[in-house]
């Protein structure tokens, strides 16, 4: 059963997901906007770092490797904007993303399967 609290979390997620990204492709200097959205979502999870626990010396490869992603990531966002309508853009980068991960994750051990990629192909 799904509980209201965790639909309105995700819608408001996803609001807040589709703003910012609005609030970029809307935006004279789009590099600027990107990286002070994203300092300010690190200095928020900052404040947070005294309730949680420390990750373990094995995260720290994959947290540098997620770091170069979302850094390609958010280039190539940037250059999508400059190029194209938010409504071509926006759609694109999102659903492009577990494509990626899909045609990856058999190099790191996740095992590939029809289901796997019926999913991707749905969404």
């Amino acid at each position: 059963m799904i509980s209201t609290p965790v639909v309105l979390a995700v819608l408001a997620s996803a609001l807040m997901h589709a703003t910012w990204n609005f609030l970029v492709k809307s935006s004279r200097d789009k590099l600027f906007d990107t990286v002070s959205l994203a300092l300010g979502g690190s200095l928020v999870a900052a404040c947070l770092l005294p309730w949680v626990a420390l990750p373990t010396a094995a995260s720290f490869q994959w947290m540098a490797m997620s770091t170069c992603i979302h850094v390609a990531y958010y280039v190539t966002l940037i250059r999508a904007y400059q190029h194209a309508d938010l409504s071509l853009a926006y759609p694109l980068m999102r659903g492009l993303a577990p494509v990626i991960v899909a045609t990856v994750a058999p190099l790191f051990g996740e095992p590939a399967s029809l289901s796997l990629f019926l999913g991707v192909a749905l969404v």
